[in-house]
C-alpha cells in the first residue's frame, strides 16, 4: 500500500518544517506501507520549496496561481498512492494518525477518514480555545463516528473514490472540503477518528479575524449548495444565519422605535428573546451552561458573531483571510 501526502503551500516557511517532521515521525501500520510526500507550491516568495526538498518531499511548482482546490487536485494527479492524504502546511499530525486512519479502510464501505482537531496551544487566545470547545465537541466521547463530511486540513481518502467524484471542485473559493465530503458520502462512509489528532495552527485568533473568515466561508458554502444536489440537513446552514441576523436587526430597530411608540417595546423584546435563544440552544447542545459564566458569555459572543458573519457573507463578498 502506498499513501501519498499532498500539501498545498503558499509562503509556508514558518509552518512547513514542523508539518513535514510530523510526517517523518508517523508510526507505520503493519505490512509494507510506502509514503510519498508532495508539496504543491503556489508560487511562494519565501523558502517553501527549498524546505520541502530539504525534507525529501517532491515539489510541484505551479505556473499559474490558483485556489487551494486546484492545488490539491494537481497534487493528486502527480501522486501514485492508493490512498491520498490531504494535509495543510500549517498542521502537525499525531504519531498514531496513519495507523488509526488506515485501520478504518478495512471496511470496504469507508471512502475517507480524518482525525479530530487537537486542543489549541497554551498560547492560544480565548477566541481559539472557546471556538474549539464549540466546534469540536465530540473529541474523546467515542473513538470514531460516521460523518457527512470531513475538513481537508487532514483528510485520508481512497484514490478511486476521489477520482469518481471528480476531486475538489475548483470553482469553489472555500468550503471545497464539505462539498467533496457530501459527494463522497453518496458512495460510501466517512469516518471521524476521535483518538488520532491533527494540530491546526491557522485558526482565527481575534474576533475580527473570526468574523472575516466565517463571512468568506459563507459564500463558498452557498456556491457549493447551488452547484450540486443538496444533502439533507444542508439547507439549515443557508437559512438560519439570515433568519438570525434579520431577527436581531428587527428586534433592535423596533426597540429603538419604541422610544416614540411604546407599544413596540413588547414586540421588540419578544423578537430579541426568540432570536437570542438560538445561540443559547447551540451552547446547550455542547453542554455549556450559564453556570460556566465566562465560557458561556464567550461562547454566546462567538456563536452570535458566527451567525451574523455567515449571513452577511451571503451578500457581501469577503477577501480570504491570510495568516
Amino acid at each position: 500500500m502506498r499513501v501519498s501526502f499532498i500539501i498545498p503551500a503558499l509562503n509556508e516557511e514558518q509552518h512547513l518544517p514542523a508539518c513535514l517532521r510530523s510526517l517523518q515521525l508517523l508510526e507505520r501500520p503493519g505490512g509494507e506501507v510506502e509514503l510519498e510526500v508532495i508539496v504543491v507550491d503556489n508560487q511562494s516568495r519565501d523558502r517553501t520549496a527549498a524546505i520541502a526538498r530539504e525534507h525529501g518531499a517532491k515539489v510541484v511548482m505551479v505556473t499559474t496561481p490558483g485556489r487551494v482546490s486546484r492545488m490539491r487536485n494537481l497534487g493528486a494527479k502527480e501522486s501514485t498512492g492508493d490512498l491520498l492524504a490531504f494535509i495543510d502546511a500549517d498542521c502537525e499530525l499525531s504519531q498514531d494518525w496513519l495507523c488509526r486512519l488506515t485501520a478504518h479502510f478495512g471496511d470496504s464501505m469507508v471512502v475517507g477518514a480524518g482525525a479530530c482537531m487537537a486542543q489549541p496551544a497554551a498560547s492560544a487566545t480565548w477566541v481559539e480555545t472557546t471556538w474549539h470547545t464549540i466546534a469540536h465537541p465530540r473529541q474523546g466521547m467515542i473513538s470514531a463516528q460516521s460523518v457527512m463530511w470531513l475538513p481537508s486540513f487532514n483528510l485520508l481518502v481512497r484514490r478511486d473514490a476521489f477520482e469518481r467524484v471528480g476531486g475538489f471542485d475548483e470553482r469553489l473559493i472555500t468550503c471545497e472540503d464539505s462539498d467533496l465530503g457530501y459527494k463522497l458520502s453518496t458512495g460510501g462512509k466517512l469516518i471521524l477518528d476521535n483518538i488520532a489528532q491533527a494540530a491546526h495552527h491557522g485558526e482565527s485568533r481575534t474576533l475580527r479575524e473570526f468574523f472575516r473568515r466565517e463571512a468568506w466561508r459563507s459564500r463558498g458554502n452557498l456556491r457549493s449548495w447551488l452547484q450540486r444536489k443538496m444533502a439533507p440537513g444542508e439547507l439549515k446552514s443557508i437559512l438560519i444565519p439570515p433568519a438570525f441576523l434579520g431577527g436581531l436587526s428587527g428586534g433592535l430597530i423596533l426597540l429603538t422605535l419604541s422610544a416614540w411608540w411604546p407599544a413596540l417595546t413588547t414586540v421588540s423584546l419578544v423578537l430579541l428573546l426568540l432570536t437570542t435563544t438560538l445561540p443559547v440552544l447551540v451552547l446547550a447542545r455542547r453542554r455549556i451552561s450559564p453556570t460556566r459564566l465566562s465560557l458561556f458569555s464567550q461562547g454566546l459572543t462567538l456563536v452570535s458573531l458566527y451567525l451574523c458573519a455567515r449571513a452577511i457573507g451571503l451578500f457581501l463578498p469577503m477577501p480570504r483571510v491570510g495568516r
